[in-house]
């Protein structure tokens, strides 16, 4: 996953800069993963990227803010608003 917002750059998780950096995947094979991150107040944009050895490939992107669940091309994603501003 990666977070990307005009003020404070992109953020990629576990770790990266860019889609394509990310070497490990958080949730190896599974539909389902949940990342914890500080994220921004306001709207920001966010990947979804299934990591493979040879080449990532973007599972989807769109903009989403705290407190809602956004669809993110073929994903789901919920950002929760609580103070440890967790998303999966």
């Amino acid at each position: 996953m990666c977070v990307t917002h005009s003020l404070v750059g992109i953020l990629c998780l576990p770790e990266g800069d860019r889609v394509e950096t990310i070497m490990t995947a958080e949730c190896a094979n599974s539909y389902k993963c949940r990342f914890s991150s500080e994220i921004p107040d306001d709207s920001f944009k966010i990947y979804v990227v299934d990591v493979d050895a040879t080449m990532n490939d973007l599972i989807g992107s769109g903009h989403c803010a705290k407190g809602k669940t956004c669809d993110v091309g073929q994903a789901t994603v919920s950002i929760s608003d609580s103070e440890k501003k967790s998303c999966w």
